[in-house]
C-alpha cells in the first residue's frame, strides 16, 4: 500500500482530472479561451454514445464553452460578443486565484507531503489552499450578478469546491460553461484576429457534419439544415453574423 505522502498528491491530480472531464454529444464541440481560442471535438472513443474530452490540465484558468454546432444564430452578435468580453474581464481575478491554487496543489503539495509528511507544513498548505478557495468564492459571490449566477448554482460551486479542493480548480471552467449559449458557429467564425482558429473550427464542424449526415434520413429538416451549414462553410466567403 503506497504511503499517504504519495497518495495525497496523486489523489489531488486524479480528482481534478475527473472533475475536468467533459462528455460530448455528436452535435457538440468544445471551445476554450485563454489568450487565444481553441476548439476540439473530443476523442474518437465513444462512451455511451458520447466523446470524452479532457481540457488542457495545465490551463485551469481557461474559459470553457460547449457549443451545439447545429444551433442557428442566437440573437445579436454584437451584444453576445460584448457579454463574453464582460465575462472574461469579470473572471480575471478568479483566474488568478485558480492559477495560484494549481501551483499550491501540484507544485507545493507533493514535495511538502513527501518530505515532511502529515505535520505542520502540510497543514499550512491545506490552510493556504482553503483560504484561496474562500477568496475565489467570495469574489464570485460578490460579482454573481455580473456573472449571471443564481443562488442555487453558486451554492453548488461552493459546496463542491469546499468538499474537494481540487474541484475548485475548475471554477472558471464551470462558470464559463454556464454561458455556452452566448456562442454559436457564426459568432466564432467571425473572430477577426483568429484565422487559424477559424480554419480549425470550420474543419471540426465539417467533420462532424459528415458523420451526422450519414445517420440522417433523406430530406429530413435536420439534414437540410446541416447541408446548408456545410455549404456555407465550403463557400469562399461568408457573411458576418
Amino acid at each position: 500500500m503506497p504511503a499517504i505522502e504519495l497518495l495525497l498528491p496523486l489523489g489531488a491530480v486524479a480528482f481534478y482530472l475527473w472533475d475536468s472531464l467533459q462528455l460530448l454529444y455528436q452535435d457538440e464541440l468544445v471551445v476554450e479561451r485563454d489568450a487565444r481560442w481553441h476548439v476540439s471535438g473530443g476523442s474518437d472513443l465513444l462512451l455511451g454514445g458520447r466523446r470524452p474530452f479532457l481540457p488542457n490540465p495545465f490551463l485551469p484558468h481557461s474559459l470553457l464553452f460547449v457549443i451545439d454546432w447545429t444551433r442557428p444564430r442566437a440573437g445579436d452578435a454584437a451584444v453576445r460578443r460584448a457579454a463574453l468580453g464582460t465575462l472574461e474581464r469579470t473572471l480575471a481575478p478568479v483566474r488568478g486565484v485558480v492559477l495560484v491554487l494549481a501551483a499550491l496543489l501540484f507544485l507545493v503539495l507533493p514535495p511538502v507531503s513527501w518530505f515532511y509528511g502529515a505535520g505542520a507544513a502540510l497543514l499550512s498548505v491545506f490552510a493556504a489552499v482553503y483560504l484561496l478557495i474562500l477568496v475565489g468564492l467570495a469574489f464570485v459571490y460578490a460579482r454573481r450578478a455580473a456573472l449571471g449566477l443564481a443562488l442555487r448554482p453558486l451554492l453548488g460551486l461552493a459546496l463542491a469546491s469546499l468538499a474537494c479542493a481540487p474541484f475548485a480548480l475548475n471554477l472558471v471552467r464551470k462558470i464559463s460553461l454556464m454561458h455556452s449559449s452566448q456562442l454559436d458557429i457564426d459568432l466564432l467564425l467571425a473572430e477577426p484576429s483568429e484565422a487559424d482558429f477559424r480554419r480549425r473550427l470550420s474543419s471540426a464542424v465539417m467533420q462532424r457534419a459528415d458523420g451526422t449526415l450519414r445517420l440522417e434520413e433523406p430530406d429530413s429538416p435536420r439534414r437540410r439544415q446541416i447541408e446548408a451549414l456545410r455549404a456555407r462553410l465550403e463557400a469562399p466567403s461568408r457573411d458576418a453574423p
